[in-house]
């Protein structure tokens, strides 16, 4: 790459860019290159890593945002962080000047088919910086050991944040080791219970008929004992007509069923 640290800064028309600049600590300084990223405007090898950058064609905006979100989520297991400052003239930096599209980064993993909400990488630009990149590098712990070390959390802050009070850089390592604890080291969504709408729609359906049937057994098994024990009661011939048949409207009252229902049983009964 040819080297343009002489003419920082770029953009000598004044036309409107916006940075995307990273300082990646664990790589080795190829990742951009490997997923054939177009070649950065600012790429400087430091003793915690590398510092690269892209100069995008146009004002700051969400597409942007979401670029170095996607950009994060792409290299997570290097644990990126978002620089919010430009990069400054240095003699040992490559530079290039070219200006690029956003369509250029495509390359980098879509936010929507890896199931992430933006939101949550664009917090990597608030003031609790060091809280979501503690967070970012004990999920990819977690999915690449499946039980993390605080140890490794705990380094981290301190070689990535040396000049932070220790006792924070602990307190909020320990914070987010504890959560996941409890969570038995578990992360990311958890997957729907329905497929989709029309699957949530039939067994719901079946779910009410089962439901349906049950109740309506139970009710039937509750009148037929009711109807039993008036007919086979000790008090069975005060449902007796003196023709000795049963009086059905008595039964059916004193039951709380209809003359159908106390027929049905008597022949049971009978039977």
């Amino acid at each position: 790459m040819t080297d343009y640290s002489k003419n920082l800064p770029f953009n000598q028309e004044k036309e409107p860019t916006t940075w995307v600049y990273f300082q990646i600590p664990q790589g080795n300084g190829v990742e951009w290159y490997d997923i054939k990223l177009p070649y950065p405007n600012y790429l400087l090898h430091t003793n915690q890593g590398y510092s690269v950058g892209w100069l995008v064609r146009g004002n700051e905006s969400k597409y942007t945002e979401e670029l170095r979100a996607r950009f994060i989520q792409t290299f997570l297991e290097y644990t990126p962080r978002v620089i919010e400052a430009k990069p400054r003239a240095n003699s040992q930096a490559h530079t290039s000047p070219t200006i690029h599209e956003l369509k250029e980064f495509n390359v980098l993993d879509s936010l929507k088919t890896k199931a992430h909400n933006i939101s949550k990488y664009q917090s990597l630009l608030s003031n609790d910086e060091i809280f979501w990149h503690l967070k970012f590098y004990c999920e990819y712990l977690i999915k690449r050991d499946g039980i993390p070390s605080y140890q490794d959390l705990e380094r981290l802050a301190y070689n990535q944040y040396p000049n932070k009070c220790k006792s924070t850089l602990r307190a909020k390592a320990r914070s987010i080791y504890y959560w996941y604890e409890d969570k038995d080291f578990k992360c990311g969504r958890v997957s729907k219970k329905y497929i989709n709408m029309k699957e949530y729609q039939e067994l719901n359906m079946a779910t009410r008929k089962e439901q349906a049937i049950k109740m309506h057994t139970k009710k039937a098994d509750i009148a037929k004992k009711k109807v039993f024990n008036l007919i086979g009661g000790m008090f069975k011939d005060e449902f007796k007509k003196k023709s000795g048949e049963w009086n059905i409207s008595k039964i059916a009252k004193e039951s709380g069923t209809s003359r159908n229902t106390v027929y049905k049983y008597i022949a049971d009964f009978e039977g």
